[in-house]
């Protein structure tokens, strides 16, 4: 250094360490050497870390719905604990900034959570994540649902919205646009009529607002759709649908809903933009191909509330794969450019599960078409596990944890992972704030 830095009283100094851990509940700063010199059972082994956390945006399972653990922390959360069952975690906190790594599954299903965060596995126990191998199997485990309801005709619409809406806007006002193919006239009368009901539910005031919804053609597509201010707004609090095809997600306000408003919304999504595929003996399954990567992870997660596992496929497209011919809603064809896909695909015995607790519009011919795939294809049950695919070093966050004490473990983005604790533990020791070492 070209001059000295700056001199502290080190009484001051360490009396204002102590002063912020006291306030925030953290244990401060944890000298290595000095926790393994107190260490009571050093023949055992060298304590190497404490207090292992998960990223702010991780949903919690919880007894109503999947909530970000950051937006919990200072609660006493009804949780799914690791046996599937409701408990209470009574300590949420936030732990920190620290290395992050990536979890990622053979299915698609990710969390971010530090090295030492141990994760549950079928085979080896917890293990601390930096540690998981493609050889270890994790087990999902599905969240309660939200107590909010909103109307089917709205949950619908929602999802038709996401699947092949968007909203535009204008100088004088927004506008919802729902595009659809010819042959799915019934579906757009389906929506119209939706739009329609949803008007009565909302009790407008305004008799403009009541003027009949018309569907409109226009080449090749068929469009439904409305100007209604209101209504809009009611549907920009539960997804994003003005950030173009690869922007659409949900918004956290879709977990607070009821088993029957998400069915509804997950109804109108695979409706609009879902497939049924029957390809023999080679594969058959329920598809939804989407350029929004985030809304395929959150109808994963909204999916497995329901026991439907499914699996997201990223980058379909070939790399240099960047525009192709598309109708351009005259009657013609114009070049346009294009943004990599993602899949997601239900097969197994979850398509059955698909059809009967969610399904398609019954206006739909998928829904005819997934009926007879399930009725003529023998679907065996499978676990809800998987394998886990990568764990790969993501940056530092902002990290947080919380303490289930009853089984020691929670669900966290589907995931049953280890909780947290005050102990400074070995390598393959219990998170037991009451263990003895003997």
């Amino acid at each position: 250094p070209t001059k000295e830095g700056p001199t502290y009283r080190a009484r001051e100094l360490l009396d204002a360490m102590a002063t912020c851990a006291w306030e925030c509940g953290d244990p401060g700063v944890q000298y290595d050497t000095t926790i393994n010199r107190w260490h009571t059972c050093p023949n055992s082994g060298r304590i190497n870390a404490s207090n292992p956390c998960v990223t702010g945006d991780t949903l919690v399972a919880t007894a109503e719905g999947y909530r970000r653990i950051k937006d919990l922390v200072g609660q006493r959360p009804e949780i799914i604990a690791g046996d599937g069952q409701r408990r209470f975690a009574f300590r949420v906190v936030h732990t920190g900034c620290k290395p992050v790594y990536e979890l990622k599954t053979r299915g698609g299903y990710c969390l971010r959570l530090t090295a030492d965060h141990r994760v549950f596995t079928l085979n080896r126990g917890d293990v601390p994540a930096i540690e998981l191998t493609a050889d270890d199997v994790v087990k999902l485990e599905k969240p309660g649902f939200g107590t909010d309801y909103i109307p089917e005709c709205f949950g619908e619409l929602i999802g038709a919205a996401l699947g092949d809406g968007c909203i535009t806007h204008g100088d004088q006002e927004d506008f919802l646009a729902i595009t659809l193919a010819p042959e799915e006239a019934e579906v757009a009368h389906r929506l119209q009529h939706a739009i329609g009901e949803c008007k009565q539910w909302l009790e407008l005031k305004d008799k403009r607002a009541f003027r009949s919804t018309v569907i409109s053609r226009s080449g090749t597509t068929l469009r439904v759709g409305t100007s209604v201010s209101r209504l809009i707004e009611r549907l920009q609090e539960y997804a994003i649908l003005d950030a173009g095809s690869g922007g659409k997600m949900f918004t956290d306000k879709v977990f607070t809903l009821d088993r029957s408003s998400q069915a509804a919304i997950l109804r109108g999504l695979f409706t609009t933009d879902g497939t049924v595929a029957n390809y023999g003996e080679k594969s058959q399954y329920v598809g939804l191909d989407s350029t929004s990567l985030p809304l395929l992870r959150q109808v994963q997660l909204l999916l497995l509330g329901f026991g439907i596992k499914a699996k997201i496929y990223e980058n379909r497209r070939p790399s240099h794969y960047t525009e192709t011919p598309l109708p351009d809603g005259k009657g013609g064809v114009k070049i346009y450019p294009i943004q990599q896909v993602h899949s997601l695909r239900i097969s197994r015995y979850s398509r059955v599960l698909f059809e009967r607790e969610i399904g398609f519009l019954p206006e739909s011919k998928k829904a005819a078409q997934l009926a007879e795939l399930n009725r003529t294809v023998i679907a065996y049950q499978e676990e809800l596990i998987d394998r886990v695919a990568s764990v790969r070093p993501c940056g530092q966050e902002e990290v947080y944890d919380l303490t289930e004490p009853t089984t020691s473990h929670f669900v966290a983005n589907g995931l049953v992972i280890h909780n947290c604790s005050e102990f400074m533990f070995i390598d393959d020791s219990a998170c037991n704030l009451a263990s003895i070492n003997l």
